[in-house]
């Protein structure tokens, strides 16, 4: 009787560790590092944010946000990438979406998209949104890369005017890391 008590512990103890994963969020790449500016978790979630070196919690143009939804588990990614650029629609002035991209990565549903946001109200600010959501069986994990620049007046979401070379270098540069550091450096590991 024993061994079937004993057995059967340490099945329950396999099948829970089947269930586990991790969340693989790196620092971003940049010289100075960023800066972690919150980490808050209660029963329901989980989120962190980070800023660079150079920017204040007051003058925020680029942000990382991890979000962990512990009540969200099992859910659909899409829907989550959907419901980001829904919510965007209300906030902004007008809105352009990319994507919505489906995939699997290590086992797990993904979704990635991308929002532009023409005027974010109630702000001086055009945001560009890139979204990388994934389920588990503990959660569901979402990270955001935003970009946030001074709204053009009569701008179109998603649709950039610059007058020199070096500022279109700089943004494309910033959105390819953006979209790479999703893309490759963000996922979600079995344990």
């Amino acid at each position: 009787m024993k061994s079937t008590s004993a057995i059967s512990a340490c099945l329950c103890l396999f099948a829970t560790s089947a269930l586990a994963e991790t969340l693989v969020t790196p620092p971003y790449a940049s010289n100075p590092p960023w800066k972690n500016i919150t980490d808050k978790r209660n029963s329901q979630g989980h989120v962190r944010e980070w800023i660079p070196a150079t920017q204040t919690e007051s003058n925020i143009l680029d942000i990382v946000t991890e979000q962990k939804f512990f009540t969200i588990k099992n859910g659909d990614p899409a829907a989550m990438v959907a419901r980001i650029a829904n919510g965007a629609k209300g906030s902004c002035d007008s809105v352009r979406a990319n994507g919505l991209k489906r995939g699997t990565e290590n086992g797990y549903p993904v979704a990635y998209g991308q929002v532009y946001c023409q005027h974010q109200k109630g702000t001086p600010f055009d945001v560009t949104i890139f979204v990388k959501a994934m389920v588990g069986h503990q959660a569901m994990y979402v990270v955001q890369r935003e970009f946030q620049r001074p709204t053009e007046t009569n701008g179109v979401a998603g649709v950039v005017v610059m007058n020199k070379p070096s500022d279109v270098q700089a943004l494309m540069a910033g959105q390819v890391a953006g979209d790479k550091y999703l893309a490759s450096a963000v996922k979600l590991n079995p344990k």
